[in-house]
């Protein structure tokens, strides 16, 4: 599949299965919505990028079961109503390889965790 043709399938994929949807995440027991705040942005990028994108289909697995990292907090880029990050890592197998992913779950003034789309919040090979 090419990058452009794996583009379209995962927006196309997180829309219909992820979006609006939540799951708990067993580390720390708390609700994460999958968001939708830039849905048809998607980041350029090569090889790792293309490993971002593959993780979609278990992305929320990655959520589920990811381990509580640290906290990050909000840069004057993010969205007003952001108040920080939990950051999370976890390990999973991409065509055979074990990669170190770390997932970046927003928290919002409403108390709210959310997983926002595009990819600029999953990092494959982030060794912490």
């Amino acid at each position: 599949m090419k990058l452009g043709e794996l583009r379209k399938f995962v927006e196309k994929y997180y829309t219909e299965r992820l979006f609006g949807k939540s799951v708990v995440n067993q580390d720390k027991g708390i609700r994460v919505f999958f968001g939708g705040l830039g849905r048809s942005k998607m980041a350029q990028g090569g090889a790792v990028y293309f490993k971002k994108m593959v993780t979609v289909k278990i992305l929320k697995e990655i959520v589920k079961y990811a381990e509580y990292s640290n906290f990050g907090e909000r840069k004057n880029s993010d969205p007003k109503e952001a108040v920080g990050y939990f950051n999370f890592k976890a390990k999973v197998f991409i065509d055979g390889q074990l990669e170190h992913v770390r997932v970046a779950i927003r928290i919002d003034t409403k108390g709210r965790f959310i997983y926002e789309f595009p990819y600029k919040n999953i990092e494959v090979n982030k060794k912490k």
